[in-house]
């Protein structure tokens, strides 16, 4: 898996509370799954979230960002 980019988990834009609570789920996910300190059973969930789970396809959709960039950001593809 990939480095998360600098944008997203930096991201400067105007955003609603509810987006703002989303991109913090996936940018946490994105943190997880990189993260060699982590407990397994938390890099392998985050993983799995990010792999295009039905959840991060909803969760993208409420933070306002295409599904399809978040899995090319993590090596994945649809």
């Amino acid at each position: 898996m990939k480095k998360p980019p600098v944008s997203l988990l930096n991201s400067t834009r105007s955003v609603d509370a509810h987006q703002e609570l989303a991109v913090a789920v996936i940018r946490q996910a994105l943190l997880d799954a990189t993260n060699p300190c982590a407990a397994s059973r938390v890099r392998d969930g985050a993983r799995a979230f990010l792999a295009g789970s039905p959840m991060l396809r909803e969760w993208c959709g409420v933070a306002g960002l295409d599904p399809r960039v978040v899995l090319e950001m993590c090596g994945k593809q649809d």
